[in-house]
């Protein structure tokens, strides 16, 4: 297949990214069998990333990487811009300071193309510091896996053996995606509206739940296939502030209503309210059980 027909889009935004920029763009170049396109909205850079941008893009045929620059037009505006500009009938963000496995488009565009009732289907993570490179655990696609790109599933039942199982109830709980290991059909960005141009904050998560109940299922592949760099102070300072503990409840009660998920949500929500209210010592005394109640289910 050649670069005329990318198997899936990835898209993404940047802002002054120099520091991690190269890391991501070359964990996108390492990508195994599957073939790419990438669009960047530039959104407004005064560092190197446009230079670092523009070297990216001379290493491929003209076209597989197309570069954006619309000025600061913001972050929900860019990711709109950004995935409006693919082709592929798939579509994948990554973050400008988030890194892929080198199988994780691939693994992904094998089992989208062998479940079409999966509107959405995001990866495990791996987690890294500033500088940080991941320690990816050894993984070997399953013999065949990437066969049957036209919608059938490949020979051997290889993609009924990768880990998948449906997680669209957890948006009554929390995001349960991380945005750079999503790939969603083109036909459901575009069916639900794409980004909302008008949120200034969890853009993802409300697009999540606008998927869910517009679209069908949101599942995760349940291999650490993406790894998401963490900032300082991330975990108890980053999301505390009071506009963020509102839209996130705002949030995960109109999943809890719009999905109709158990009513007892709407406590435990309430419940992760206080919890986002207590001051930074106790909260981080707190984390494990908070964890065990408020997210993932051990």
């Amino acid at each position: 297949m050649n670069r005329e027909s990318p198997e899936v889009s990835i898209y993404s935004t940047v802002r002054d990214g120099e520091a991690t920029l190269p890391q991501t763009l070359d964990s996108i170049a390492a990508q195994r069998g599957v073939v790419w396109e990438l669009v960047v909205v530039d959104d407004g850079s005064s560092d190197r990333t446009p230079a670092l941008l523009r070297e990216f893009a001379g290493r491929f045929a003209a076209g597989a990487v197309r570069i954006i620059e619309s000025g600061a037009i913001g972050r929900a505006a860019a990711l709109d811009l950004a995935w409006r500009d693919c082709r592929s009938r798939y579509v994948a963000n990554i973050d400008a300071d988030d890194l892929f496995h080198p199988h994780k488009l691939a693994a992904q565009v094998a089992v989208m193309n062998a479940r079409p009732d999966i509107a959405a289907l995001a990866t495990e993570n791996l987690y890294v510091g500033a500088g940080q490179i991941p320690q990816w655990p050894s993984y070997a696609p399953p013999e065949g896996a990437f066969a049957g790109r036209t919608g059938s599933a490949p020979p051997g039942g290889a993609v009924a053996d990768l880990p998948v199982r449906e997680i669209t109830h957890l948006l009554g709980r929390f995001n349960p995606v991380n945005h750079s290991s999503v790939m969603l059909r083109r036909s459901v960005l575009k069916a639900v509206g794409g980004y909302d141009r008008q949120r200034r904050r969890q853009l993802d998560y409300d697009l999540w739940i606008r998927v869910a109940v517009s679209c069908g299922a949101i599942h995760l592949l349940d291999l650490p296939l993406a790894a998401k760099r963490l900032h300082a102070a991330q975990f108890f300072e980053a999301r505390v502030s009071p506009a963020y503990i509102l839209s996130s409840f705002v949030l995960q009660n109109r999943a809890i209503g719009a999905l109709r998920l158990p009513a007892h949500y709407r406590g435990l929500a309430a419940v992760r309210v206080l919890y986002r209210l207590l001051p930074t010592p106790l909260r981080r005394l707190l984390t494990l059980p908070k964890r065990l109640l408020l997210s993932r289910p051990p």
